[in-house]
């Protein structure tokens, strides 16, 4: 154990200082930086004081051991404030917490959003890019960031997308001769959007009475805006 321990020791510590000064406040705080800028001072001392016996040749056995105690000290009272530094920083963060995988809709065999996927991946790899705005129409898939270096408008899906989507939400009652013709407009009225494609189709699971699929495209037809353009509008009054 010599000086060179107790200086990456406080390199270490001076970099918790660093951390505590600028995410906490109040006396606890307070309290540890004087704490900190206390044993700082000591260290200084033994250094100068070290340097001084060994300029002056006054080394030797005695002097050594001495020394080496009080550097023991000054490392421990260093190794204890670090530690309860540390512990302050981390009871103001919080744990950390885990990336949670939410499992979502296959879009492998979806032409129009791999194309999306596609063109956000190359972004991703441009180095020069920092920050992708994704935008366009409600439920479309997407989230939107201002102030972006590229924007990357999501497509809304095709008929044949939008029907494969719709189908895989509602099942093998999509396909029944009665019910297809009802279920392959529910799915255009849903005007290629993801989410209200998925919403639609999972709310007709298993409707096999005509009846109710009349009331469900009615129903979305009714939900049409004369006063706002697009389909957004009468997807998600619909959907409400």
């Amino acid at each position: 154990m010599d000086v060179n321990d107790i200086e990456k020791e406080m390199g270490l510590l001076q970099d918790v200082r660093n951390q505590v000064e600028n995410e906490l406040d109040g006396s606890v705080a307070r309290g540890w930086i004087v704490k900190v800028e206390e044993i700082e001072n000591e260290v200084n001392s033994m250094r100068v004081g070290i340097a001084s016996n060994e300029q002056n040749c006054c080394g030797g056995f005695f002097n050594c051991c001495l020394h080496n105690k009080e550097v023991a000290e000054k490392l421990r009272k260093v190794h204890r404030l670090h530690q309860v530094g540390t512990s302050m920083v981390a009871a103001v963060k919080g744990p950390e917490r885990r990336v949670e995988y939410i499992p979502g809709q296959l879009i492998e065999h979806q032409k129009t959003a791999s194309e999306n996927l596609a063109k956000i991946i190359n972004l991703l790899n441009d180095d020069g890019v920092r920050r992708i705005g994704v935008w366009g129409m409600g439920g479309v898939g997407k989230t939107t960031q201002m102030k972006t270096d590229e924007a990357v408008k999501m497509d809304v899906l095709n008929e044949g997308e939008a029907w494969e989507l719709f189908s895989d939400h509602a099942g093998k009652v999509a396909t029944l001769e009665h019910i297809k013709p009802y279920a392959e407009a529910v799915s255009r009225e849903c005007g290629g959007l993801p989410f209200a494609i998925a919403v639609m189709g999972t709310s007709m699971r298993e409707k096999t009475m005509t009846a109710l699929w009349e009331d469900a495209l009615n129903e979305l037809q009714k939900s049409v805006s004369h006063n706002i353009k697009g389909v957004e509008d009468k997807v998600y009054k619909s959907l409400k």
